[in-house]
């Protein structure tokens, strides 16, 4: 017995996703990225990538796309490793994939 997948079911499956997907990008804009704690753990990752001070003020304010205040995290080297990982994506991708 083999059980037939219904394509309308398919269908819908697909349709669900793509509305829920596009309802989370449209959530997630620059503006609104700008003001989440979330940018700050980015920050630090690309800070690491490129060799620099992941503990610096003045570089956070240049991975910042709005302009504006970002607070500083202070980890312990140990816990940088997240950050590295976060730094892989784009800042709305990695919004969109982490929630």
């Amino acid at each position: 017995m083999s059980a037939k997948t219904n394509p309308l079911k398919v269908i819908a499956a697909v349709c669900i996703f793509a509305v829920g997907l596009s309802i989370i990008v449209l959530v997630t804009s620059e503006s609104s990225l700008a003001d989440r704690d979330y940018i700050a753990y980015w920050a630090i990752g690309h800070q690491l990538l490129a060799h620099a001070n992941p503990y610096a003020q003045s570089a956070f304010l240049a991975w910042n796309p709005s302009g504006g205040h970002v607070a500083i995290v202070r980890y312990p080297p140990s816990g940088l490793v997240f950050s590295l990982l976060l730094a892989q994506f784009s800042l709305r991708t990695a919004v969109i994939a982490i929630g």
